[in-house]
C-alpha cells in the first residue's frame, strides 16, 4: 500500500542495483528496510536477508503472480475489471513481494486500500519462541512464593543479557556502567553482586540514563537506532504485569519514559514505533521497551500479515504502538492486543 510515486521508485530499482540513494528517494524508509537497506545512510540493514536474492525472488514471484492473474481473468471473461484502475496489478506486485505498508495518500490522489498481507514473514521479522521458566508463554507470571524458590529462579535466569540488564537497573546516575563501583560495575539487586561490563567502546556496553525512579534506558547492542528502556524491578515480559487492571497505568508510565528518552537522543523527535516482545519471545527475559524507527530486533511493525494489521502484524508474539500518537492512544493500542491475543507461536 505504498503511494504510486514511491512504488514507481521501488519497481524501477528492484530489478537492478538498489542503492542508498535510491532508498533516500523513497519516502517510506521501511520499504527499503524490508529489502535489506537502511534509507537513513544507504547502508545494508541488519535484517538477516540477502538483498539481491530477495529482490530476484520477489521480482520472479511478482511476475508469475501477475501473469497467472491476467490469464485467469481472461479465462473467466472478467478482464474488464482492470479497465477502471491500474492499482490492482500494483497491489498484487506488492503482496507477492511480501511488502505491505501503511501510507498516506500521495500527491496524485492515489492510495491502495486493499487489505494486503505478507504471505511469508521473513525470518528476520519473526521472533522465535524461547518459552521457559525465565520467559514463559503466560498472561501472568507471579514471583516464586518463597526466598528459596526465588533464589533458584534467579540463578537460572539472571545470566547473560539478563545479568547485564540487572546491572543497568542498578545504576543511579547517567553514565557507563563501569563508572559505578570504582570501575567494577553496578550492583545487581537480585544477585547481590556487582556486574562487570566490557570497557567502552565495546558495543555490548551502552551509555545508560535513568528516567524517573522506575526505568533505565540505553542503546540496543543489536541495533544502534533502537533505544531500550527497562524496569528496575525484574519482570520477565509485558505479559507478566499483573493484575490486568494495573496494565494501563504501567504502560502509561513506561511508554512516556521511553518517548522522553528517545526524544532526548533524537533532537526532540518521537519514535516511529514503541514495541514489546510478548511473553515467551525476545532474547532477554527482562521486560524491555523498544523505541525505534523502521524495524529492530526481529520486530517489523510496518508490515501486515494474515494475523494482524500494522503496527501489530504478529499480535501473539509482539505488541506495538505508533509512536507519534498520544500516550493514551498508544496505551489503548497495546491493551487491545494484550487483552485480545494470548502470547503463543502462530
Amino acid at each position: 500500500r505504498l503511494p504510486v510515486d514511491d512504488l514507481a521508485v521501488l519497481v524501477r530499482t528492484s530489478g537492478g542495483s538498489l542503492t542508498g540513494a535510491d532508498c533516500r528517494t523513497v519516502k517510506r524508509r521501511g520499504a527499503c528496510g524490508m529489502l535489506g537497506f537502511d534509507a537513513a545512510d544507504g547502508k545494508q540493514a541488519l535484517l538477516g536477508l540477502a538483498p539481491a536474492e530477495e529482490r530476484r525472488r520477489a521480482l520472479l514471484v511478482s511476475s508469475v503472480s501477475l501473469v497467472a492473474s491476467a490469464l485467469a481473468l481472461v479465462f473467466l471473461g472478467t478482464s474488464s475489471v482492470w479497465a477502471s484502475t491500474s492499482s490492482p496489478p500494483l497491489d498484487l506486485a506488492i503482496q507477492a513481494s511480501g511488502l505491505a505498508h501503511n501510507s498516506r495518500p500521495s500527491a496524485n490522489g492515489f492510495n491502495f486500500h486493499a487489505k494486503l498481507r505478507a504471505e511469508r514473514v521473513p525470518s528476520a521479522c519473526d521472533p522465535k519462541p524461547v518459552n521457559s521458566r525465565c520467559n514463559p508463554l503466560a498472561t501472568s507470571c507471579p514471583m516464586p512464593p518463597n526466598a528459596t524458590a526465588l533464589s533458584e529462579l534467579v540463578a537460572e535466569c539472571i545470566v547473560g543479557g539478563a545479568l547485564a540488564f540487572c546491572g543497568y537497573a542498578g545504576m543511579d546516575r547517567a553514565g557507563y556502567p563501569n563508572d559505578a563501583g570504582d570501575g567494577v560495575g553496578p550492583m545487581c539487586s537480585l544477585t547481590q553482586a556487582r556486574v562487570p561490563f566490557a570497557q567502552p567502546p565495546s558495543p555490548a556496553t551502552a551509555f545508560a540514563a535513568p528516567v524517573g525512579p522506575d526505568f533505565v534506558c540505553f542503546n540496543s547492542s543489536k541495533n544502534a537506532w533502537d533505544r531500550l528502556c527497562i524496569t528496575r524491578q525484574w519482570l520477565q515480559s509485558v505479559d507478566c504485569v499483573h493484575p490486568a487492571s494495573a496494565r494501563s497505568e504501567f504502560l502509561t508510565r513506561m511508554l512516556s519514559a521511553g518517548e522522553a528518552d528517545f526524544r532526548g537522543a533524537h533532537d526532540g523527535r518521537a519514535p516511529q514505533f514503541q514495541c514489546f516482545h510478548r511473553g515467551g519471545f525476545g532474547s532477554v527475559p527482562w521486560l524491555h521497551l523498544h523505541s525505534f524507527d523502521g524495524h529492530a530486533d526481529s520486530i517489523c511493525p510496518e508490515m501486515s500479515t494474515a494475523g494482524g494489521e500494522s503496527p501489530n502484524p504478529l499480535p501473539h508474539q509482539i505488541v506495538c504502538a505508533n509512536g507519534e500518537r498520544s500516550v493514551e492512544e498508544r496505551v489503548r493500542q497495546m491493551l487491545t492486543i494484550l487483552e485480545g491475543y494470548r502470547p503463543e507461536y502462530s
